[in-house]
């Protein structure tokens, strides 16, 4: 009679993970069920199909998970109705725990009528800017290809390639390490004006654009360097537009009273849903990490949105959770840090102001004491706050947003976007044609020449 010792047990263990093979795992501490929500603990973890790669996840990126004998088989996002799916190491996940809140210690505000009204918080003290004898970046490379002004830019998830887009109708892949561009796409017949990654595969990129009377809309697959398909907008120029968390929805805006929110899995449109206050959108920014869409009104009010409610109506949503109102000029530009924890806008006026999302309440006030609001930027931690205006020779200015004071000042040129890398090691600012990159070494550095 055949018996299970310690050491027949022992080894029965070596050969089962032996004859699982890599990319699998035997022993784990939980059993995960068909569906469960995981975040993946590896700094990167390659899914596999067989041999081939299929998809590199990155850590405290949302997925699903099931157990297919004895092995793990993660679900991340899906291109053109086929899911990416792939065996991976049970030790690289772990249950999604959502990030905890502070217990909210203020006291109720009082009831408001049934009509929406703008709130007007009390601001902290305006932050003047301050002289700065030690800028806080440096010049590292520029960025050469376009034949006209770049009118966007956007970083990969993992900082290592940077697209570019603009009125010459190209959009363009660089290399952020040799500054190289590593494919040049073409297709638009109208110029760009918005680029973004999907947040959990780099090969996924949208673009936006075209004119008042045409819009276009695109979805790229950056690895073949290839369209995946148009997506019908119609007279509507596409001005901004952001992925989901999860990357499955596409949120777009341009010219008009509603926000469309697109099926990156059929590629077809969800739903137009017209906004509960009746005006043109032209800017919008999607949290990272909470169900949440910031978009823009007229006389500077910026609308804090419940992302969801924008999906199976066609009747103005009432999901708006804040109004955040202490620009007297209409927005210029709005974007979340990469963590989702602050929102930055910025004015045709000279103020730029960071918000905490969840409470709607300003955190910094900043007055740039120059023109009109060309861009702004926040950094992935919300350390630091970038700010472009006009006119063109006005200096591109970074704020330490928790300090509340001017950092450093760049001769950047005619800035139109900016953005920060998600490692916050560098600053990409677009010049005409030009695209910079700036290098974050504090505390001090020689100005960039």
């Amino acid at each position: 009679m055949f018996k299970l010792t310690p050491i027949r047990i022992f080894l029965l263990i070596i050969c089962c993970v032996l004859w699982a093979g890599p990319g699998s795992s035997i022993a784990v501490a939980q059993d995960f069920q068909k569906g469960d929500q995981v975040t993946v603990t590896a700094k990167t973890a390659e899914l596999k199909a067989g041999k081939r790669v299929v998809a590199v996840v990155r850590r405290g990126q949302k997925q699903t998970v099931e157990q297919v004998n004895g092995k793990w088989l993660l679900t991340t996002v899906t291109i053109d109705g086929k899911a990416q799916q792939g065996w991976i190491n049970a030790k690289d996940v772990a249950p999604f725990k959502p990030t905890p809140t502070k217990p909210n210690t203020t006291k109720p505000p009082a009831k408001q009528p049934p009509t929406m009204r703008a709130r007007t918080p009390k601001l902290k003290k305006t932050i003047p800017p301050r002289n700065s004898s030690t800028p806080l970046f440096k010049q590292v490379g520029t960025l050469r290809g376009h034949t006209e002004d770049v009118n966007c830019l956007t970083f990969s998830a993992d900082g290592q390639s940077i697209v570019t887009g603009g009125r010459d109708r190209n959009i363009i892949v660089w290399d952020v390490g040799d500054h190289k561009p590593l494919s040049i796409l073409t297709g638009h017949k109208r110029r760009i004006r918005c680029l973004q990654f999907s947040p959990v595969m780099d090969v996924i990129l949208a673009s936006g654009g075209g004119e008042i009377s045409h819009g276009e809309l695109k979805l790229w697959n950056l690895k073949e360097q290839k369209l995946i398909t148009d997506l019908p907008v119609g007279d509507t120029e596409v001005t901004s537009l952001g992925f989901s968390p999860d990357g499955t929805r596409l949120f777009t805006a341009g010219w008009s009273q509603s926000v469309s929110v697109w099926d990156v899995i059929t590629t077809r449109r969800r739903g137009s849903a017209r906004t509960s206050f009746g005006e043109i959108v032209t800017y919008l920014a999607v949290s990272p990490l909470e169900e949440m869409i910031a978009v823009d009104g007229k006389q500077g009010l910026v609308y804090l949105q419940n992302s969801e409610s924008l999906l199976e109506t066609e009747r103005p949503t009432t999901a708006t959770q804040h109004v955040l109102s202490d620009h007297k000029k209409n927005i210029s530009s709005l974007c979340f840090s990469g963590d989702g924890r602050l929102l930055a806008t910025g004015s045709e006026g000279q103020f730029a102001i960071v918000w905490d999302p969840k409470t709607g309440e300003p955190v910094r006030n900043f007055d740039t004491q120059n023109g009109p609001i060309t861009a702004v930027g926040l950094s992935y931690d919300g350390k630091w706050l970038a700010t472009a205006n006009r006119p063109t020779d006005a200096p591109l200015k970074i704020w330490d947003v928790a300090a509340g004071r001017l950092a450093g000042e760049l001769d950047a040129g005619s800035v139109r976007a900016v953005a920060f890398s998600p490692t916050d090691s560098l600053l990409a600012t677009s010049d005409g044609t030009e695209v910079r990159l700036w290098s974050l070494r504090p505390p001090a550095v020689l100005r960039a020449r």
